[in-house]
């Protein structure tokens, strides 16, 4: 094998390139600073993600439904992507901690140089003497080394599968919590769109009404500064109209509003012009729903997101007390692998080695007590989260259920004084 020797043009070019390198590297490392965005790049980020927001979005080309604005939510609504991204996301760490608990295959390569040759003595191991020989060389001044081996560590395979194993919860939790994202995102659209559509049906009677509660006060202020009625009841018949009027106007900037919303719910731009399928009798007056509260209380246990995820939760603090007690116990090491080392004072440059190795922390047996009493601690916290968050969904159902109840009374209630408004109004007017 032909040896390699730097002469002392060759040492001092790499010498030279290793001050350049280092001259580079401690400049750039001098030069960093804060950067701030200027307001072109942030004006170019900003329309940049308002283009990516609205792509592949469907646009709208007739009256929107209700069915139609959950479904365009469900597709659109960018916390309910995050939500799914945040999911795939999880998974993706499960993938990642499976190949943790793999033995690694190590793949090393290397270069070695000194200015001047490894030169050794010996002595005579009976009397100590030196040795008359000759000083001995015994390696090159330059050469190349490679290896590739497998090495597991046994304890190491033990706390990555439990890690493996809180990685899978989490990614039932990311779901979890995609589930009642899109749960509140329903229910903020059906919200939404009921508040839009009464704006919707109301807009064109409520501005006639404002319009003639202006004229009433115009006329009151009229009857006042010509002294036609008592000025203490003109000012009192102003104070009450001024009233309504302030209610009716609050109204209208509330269901105002209400389009708005919508429109941000299922990812259309905020000016967009919404115009709702009017309702029909059954959405006005829908059917009361019967329902055991035992058997809601059932399905909040069995379904509520929430609480499946405070369920997760113990799982992962059970595997993280294993985990924590698994690292106390001593590590065996494993390795078996290919050497190579390119030195031609070496008979043999080629080898194949094995080992094992096992080892602990000592003074880290003296907190295993500590450890276990912590671990089991937050074990407990856990399952008091859980008792907690199961107390609290089961307030959850009597109050949804009894808030129900109480909203379709409402709605009866409102019905029937709308019936009672419109045969007055039907009097006045053949009255009229």
């Amino acid at each position: 094998m032909r040896r390699i020797r730097f002469d002392g043009a060759r040492a001092r070019l790499f010498i030279g390139t290793a001050a350049v390198f280092a001259g580079l590297t401690l400049g750039g490392c001098a030069s960093l600073h804060p950067q701030p965005l200027t307001a072109a790049e942030q004006k170019e980020i900003a329309a940049s993600d308002r283009a990516a927001a609205q792509k592949d979005v469907e646009p709208l080309t007739g009256p929107l439904t209700l069915a139609d604005a959950i479904r365009r939510a469900v597709l659109n609504n960018l916390d309910h992507r995050t939500r799914m991204m945040e999911e795939t996301l999880a998974s993706g760490q499960l993938d990642l901690s499976r190949y943790d608990m793999l033995p690694k295959l190590m793949a090393d390569a290397g270069y070695g140089w000194r200015s001047n040759e490894r030169i050794t003595r010996s002595q005579d191991s009976v009397t100590g003497l030196p040795s008359l020989a000759n000083p001995y060389i015994s390696s090159d001044r330059n050469h190349r080394t490679a290896d590739l081996g497998f090495q597991w560590n046994v304890l190491d395979f033990g706390v990555s599968y439990y890690a493996a194993r809180q990685n899978a919860d989490r990614v039932l939790i990311a779901s979890e919590r995609r589930r009642k994202a899109l749960h509140n995102l329903i229910a903020d659209v059906r919200t939404a769109y009921w508040r839009a559509a009464s704006a919707q049906q109301i807009e064109g009677n409520l501005a006639e009404t404002l319009k003639l509660g202006e004229a009433a006060l115009a006329d009151s202020r009229t009857i006042e500064s010509e002294n036609l009625r008592d000025p203490a009841d003109a000012l009192r018949y102003q104070r009450t109209v001024l009233e309504n009027l302030r209610i009716l106007e609050s109204i209208r900037r509330e269901l105002a509003a209400a389009r708005i919303e919508l429109a941000a719910l299922i990812n259309l731009p905020p000016g967009t012009l919404l115009e709702l399928a009017p309702p029909t009798a059954a959405d006005l007056m829908p059917a009361h729903r019967e329902l055991a509260v035992a058997d809601m209380e059932e399905l909040a246990i069995t379904h509520n997101a929430e609480l499946r995820e405070q369920f997760y939760n113990v799982r992962i603090a059970v595997a993280e007390t294993r985990k924590s007690m698994l690292k106390l116990f001593p590590g065996l090491t494993l390795d078996y692998g290919y050497q190579y080392d390119s030195d031609n004072y070496l008979i043999n440059n080629q080898w194949r080695e094995a080992g094992a190795q096992i080892g602990t922390n000592l003074l880290g047996l003296l907190n295993a007590p500590k450890v276990r009493k912590l671990s089991k601690a937050n074990e407990q916290l856990a399952e008091q989260k859980r008792m907690a968050m199961q107390m609290a969904v089961l307030a959850q159902v009597y109050l949804a259920r009894q808030q129900y109840d109480s909203a379709y009374q409402l709605l009866v209630r409102a019905d029937q004084i709308w019936k009672v408004d419109q045969r007055i109004y039907e009097h006045s007017a053949n009255r009229e």
